[in-house]
């Protein structure tokens, strides 16, 4: 029997690019947290 899908890897395809993780600081993420507690928008 014949495999249902083929075995492509992000390598083969050059249009699917792999996304990177961001990893945040302690001190970014406590700052965000009290901004948060004061009622600022996560986001500015």
């Amino acid at each position: 029997m014949r495999p249902k899908r083929p075995a492509t890897t992000p390598e083969m395809l050059p249009s699917v690019a792999k996304k990177k993780r961001k990893s945040l600081t302690l001190k970014v993420k406590l700052d965000i947290i009290h901004r948060h507690e004061r009622g600022k928008k996560t986001m500015v």
